[in-house]
């Protein structure tokens, strides 16, 4: 029984004269809840609970009535009369006989006036559900053992035993013994023992009682008697799932052997074993077995089609009493099954943004002597950093051989692990994931010049120079793949094609110029960064006969922005026999249109032969960081087109940085152009430096090198030059007046 507790009394008062039962004398009631919930019960049974009444007032309390319906009634005696300040209980029992919900008010009448309650509580058909229990064949005089499986299906813990099997073969099963504590909405197995008998089918009902021996539910029992009986192994019941004979190929079979045993006494004769699906084929067509005799059944799968297949046979013995047996099998018309590798590719760091490619080799298997062709569904990744292309649908042949390539690209920095999946018609592995793995890292710029000039080259000769890429940076850099226009002038060996160049190393790109004629020639040479794509302009003309230039190109070296850059003087001789006319001296485009150029003598002159004229150039005022390219144009008379010099300037907001890769044996190592931070005495001025590495470690003026401002080398002590193959970086940086 379950005893109900005041939580939010409900209180009736019975006044004379005032409306306060506790000083004027009048009577109260007060109940101990306005709701009960009955547990969950079974129908046939009986819950109970107390509901607790209570006089609050100074005066006698009489219960007139109490008012309830069915299935709620009250179990015991009412109580008429309640004392001042008393407690009394009223007993209610939730007695169901059918399932359902049920809700019902419980009124309490009073002279002080009535109260009302109300009821609900949910009933089930049986406290415990149980399944059906099937025995295995037995003979006379043996027996056979199993388990009964039940569920509570209340909210309580029940106190269970068994009792006596009901029925007609009630005799033939016997339950554990003793009691059991059944938590609330478990469940447990109980064990049940079968004694064979006469020939035939025994059926009884095990009923589950309470402490009170109440039913709480049954359990149906089923157990043949049989003369004789048959056994098969391995196991191939259709109760189970029958016997998977496995992928075969399309003309091709395979057999599995069953051992049947005859388990009795008298001789057992199978006959008309056949299949019904045509696929699968039995041996022998019939048999007889002997008392304990066991005989083998082969069954054959031969699928004429891909897809699965599935067949009965069923073993009807001759003699009476003995039971048939059905055996199911399944198997699977199979094409070559697929199989690729490696399983996973770990491509290793890379640059974020950086594609790289892990390719995976596949081979259509023929493992079942099947010629047929392996269809591939689909193929695609299952991240968004790895992207697939692979023709789908497509079909390969059996013992065939083909590639799946991934491309990874990283996004961010830190490991990167995506899946690449695989959908064919293979029976065995549908689905085949692979691995590629890989990390993203940052990257560095790599610095790329953005002109070269070969200035002017004899026709019908070749001029070699080399384009120096450099990495500045504290990270590896990408650089490539490289792009030159084949026909032309120029051409170049040994262009990236993608690589990596380490923190403060270089890259020499080899490029010629082979001029045909004497007019100005130029190209783009395009390389492919993390950054975007980089353009070099190479730029070159054939030198006329009659004139040459010292020097032929120039390179008015860094300059900070907001400065100008050196000055520089080209001159212009006439190596011919002949009075050579020049008309002019102009600049072309590029430089951001601010490189100026003079002639140091009146124009147009004739310059006789041997002498020679002086051509001046400037930079003026940068406003970007970056190369800055252009040329002077010299017009002279007789010439196909003008005699170009080309000319050249960096211009930085901090630093300017010279890379070199050592000889044996050399000690100068030139900056680009003239600085112009220097005092009378070549000093550099407050504000200038220079600072050298080698292999990144900075070395001070005091480790055997000195910057000689004359020639705007430096200049290492033959002890102290740095070693054959290191990686040399002389950093300039510039200030301006």
């Amino acid at each position: 029984m379950r005893r109900l507790l005041l939580a939010a009394p409900l209180v009736l008062a019975a006044c004379t004269s005032s409306s306060d039962p506790a000083t004027k004398g009048g009577a109260a009631l007060e109940l101990g809840s306005e709701a009960i919930a009955f547990p969950i019960t079974a129908s046939g049974t009986r819950t109970v609970a107390t509901l607790e009444l209570r006089n609050g007032g100074g005066a006698p309390l009489d219960i007139v009535t109490v008012r309830l319906d069915e299935p709620f009634r009250l179990d015991g005696a009412m109580p008429s009369r309640i004392a001042p300040g008393g407690i009394a209980t009223l007993p209610i029992a939730f007695v169901p006989h059918e399932a359902g919900s049920y809700a019902q008010p419980l009124t309490v009448r009073t002279a002080a006036g009535d109260a009302t309650v109300q009821l609900t509580g949910e009933a089930v058909a049986s406290a415990l559900r149980c399944g059906q229990v099937t025995f295995p064949p037995a003979i006379a005089g043996t027996g056979s053992s199993a388990e009964v499986v039940c569920e509570s299906r209340l909210d309580r813990e029940l106190t269970v035993r068994a009792g006596d099997a009901e029925g007609s073969g009630a005799t033939s099963f016997r339950a554990a013994a003793g009691s059991r504590d059944i938590e609330a909405f478990s469940t447990f197995t109980w064990p049940v023992s079968f004694s064979a008998g006469a020939p035939g089918e025994a059926v009884a009902a095990l009923p589950f009682l309470d402490g009170e021996d109440r039913l709480l539910g049954t359990a149906a029992l089923r157990a043949p008697s049989v003369t004789s009986f048959l056994t098969v192994e391995p196991p191939a019941s259709c109760d189970t799932g029958g016997h998977f004979l496995g992928h075969v190929g399309p003309g091709f079979q395979r057999t599995a052997n069953f051992a049947v045993e005859n388990i009795g006494p008298s001789p057992l004769t199978l006959g008309d074993l056949a299949f019904s699906n045509p696929a699968f084929t039995v041996e022998p067509a019939s048999l007889t077995l002997g008392p304990g005799e066991q005989a083998n059944l082969v069954i054959a799968f031969a699928p004429d089609a891909l897809g699965p297949s599935e067949a009965w046979l069923r073993l009807t013995p001759d003699a009476a009493g003995v039971p048939p047996v059905e055996l199911c099998f399944r198997g699977n018309g199979a094409g070559p099954s697929l199989t690729c590798s490696p399983g996973s590719i770990d491509l290793g760091a890379m640059p974020v943004g950086l594609a790289a490619t892990a390719r995976f080799t596949c081979t259509a298997e023929a493992r079942l002597g099947n010629e047929g062709p392996l269809r591939v569904v689909e193929v695609y990744g299952e991240h968004p950093a790895l992207r697939v292309t692979h023709e789908t649908p497509s079909e390969y042949a059996a013992g065939s051989t083909f590639t799946i390539e991934a491309t990874l690209t990283p996004q961010g920095a830190g490991a990167v692990e995506a899946r690449l999946v695989i959908e064919t018609d293979d029976l065995r592995t549908p689905r085949l994931p692979l691995t590629v793995r890989g990390g993203g890292t940052p990257a560095s710029d790599c610095v790329i010049p953005t002109a070269l000039a070969f200035g002017l080259v004899e026709p019908g000769t070749v001029r070699a120079l080399a384009l120096q890429i450099g990495n500045p940076g504290q990270q590896p850099c990408w650089i490539g793949p490289a792009h030159l226009p084949e026909a032309g002038p120029f051409a170049a060996t040994d262009l990236p094609a993608g690589e990596f160049l380490a923190p403060g190393s270089t890259r020499l790109v080899p490029l010629t110029f082979a001029p045909t004629g004497t007019a100005p020639r130029e190209a783009d040479l395009t390389f492919a960064t993390l950054q975007g794509n980089r353009t070099v302009r190479l730029t070159g003309s054939g030198n006329p006969s009659c004139i040459a230039l010292e020097p032929e190109t120039s390179d008015l070296g860094f300059l900070r922005t907001g400065c100008r850059s050196a000055g520089a003087t080209t001159r212009v001789h006439n190596t011919c026999d002949i009075v050579l006319r020049i008309d002019s001296v102009t600049t072309g485009s590029g430089g951001d249109g601010q490189l100026s150029a003079w002639s140091r003598s009146l124009l147009p002159a004739n310059l006789q032969p041997g002498a020679f004229l002086e051509v001046g150039y400037q930079f003026g005022v940068a406003s970007l960081v970056g190369d800055r390219a252009a040329a002077v144009l010299i017009e002279a008379g007789g010439a196909e087109g003008p005699v170009v010099i080309p000319v050249g300037a960096t211009a930085t907001a901090d630093r300017a940085v010279d890379l070199f890769v050592v000889d044996e044996g050399r000690t100068d190592f030139p900056l680009r152009g003239v600085p112009e931070d220097t005092d009378a005495d070549g000093h550099l001025e407050d504000g200038t430096e220079i600072e050298v590495r080698v292999d990144g470690e900075r070395l001070p003026e005091t480790s055997g090198w000195l910057w000689n401002p004359s020639t705007n080398e430096v200049r290492f002590t033959q002890a102290d030059i740095p070693p054959p193959g290191s990686e040399l970086a002389i950093e300039y940086r510039p200030v301006c007046h």
